[in-house]
């Protein structure tokens, strides 16, 4: 409906207007952004998952403003490391692994380099951050399962992780609440996100993601060209 679509274009905007200057702020500044309750309520699930030791995976997905999910993580008191992508412009991705990094966490390249890097800190009884619901590379671990309704491709990457540490999942999104605050929004993951089988663990990983995203579905970014490959489609839909 158009009110939907003018409700995320508007996300969009505020969004764009807002990313640098996230980057910049204190975590004395982003504090005071935060609704007390829901991140109170966040760092407790998640100091109770780190008292089991076995390390603690925060899955996410391109919901709200995800510079915002820093400040939520680093408050647990856990060492964090976060997988991203590597950008095309070495500049801008120097400049943004800065700004990132100053809040202390470790940035690990989605590559074998920077998985290696999350496995050492989860057998450590650290945390590692992972939005995955990205379209994989061709040298990342993945498989076929359903995401919104769609099926395609997706990372495997969280569902090794966890078959070789043991670690603990828990998803976790950062959005805009009454009055602009920053609302942290979590939910627990189905234990098949351990399932040997790469698909039915998937197929967890997603609905964990998907069930964020009905908390917010205008904020999430639906232009991202999520299902280029598809097994039953291999027509790629956003050359239509």
């Amino acid at each position: 409906p158009d009110s939907f679509i003018r409700s995320t274009l508007q996300f969009y905007i505020e969004n764009a207007f807002e990313y640098g200057t996230v980057l910049h702020q204190s975590l004395e500044v982003q504090r005071a952004r935060y609704d007390v309750d829901s991140l109170t309520a966040f760092q407790v699930r998640a100091r109770e998952l780190e008292r089991q030791g076995r390390g603690l995976v925060v899955l996410g997905g391109h919901l709200g403003n995800t510079e915002h999910m820093s400040y939520p993580l680093v408050c647990v008191g856990m060492p964090v490391a976060a997988l991203y992508s590597r950008s095309r412009q070495p500049a801008l991705e120097n400049a943004i692994l800065r700004l990132r990094s100053q809040w202390g966490l470790d940035m690990c390249p989605a590559d074998l380099s920077g998985v290696r890097r999350l496995y050492t800190c989860l057998r450590r009884g650290g945390m590692v951050a992972m939005l995955a619901d990205q379209r994989p590379g061709r040298r990342v671990q993945r498989a076929y399962a359903p995401f919104l309704g769609c099926e395609g491709l997706s990372p495997a990457i969280l569902p090794e992780l966890i078959r070789r540490t043991g670690c603990a999942v828990l998803a976790m999104a950062v959005i805009r609440g009454e009055g602009g605050r920053l609302e942290v929004i979590y939910n627990e993951v189905d234990e098949a996100i351990a399932d040997p089988d790469d698909e039915v663990a998937v197929t967890a990983q997603n609905d964990a993601i998907s069930r964020l995203i009905s908390r917010a579905p205008e904020q999430y970014f639906w232009h991202y060209r999520r299902f280029t490959r598809r097994r039953v489609e291999p027509r790629n839909p956003y050359k239509d």
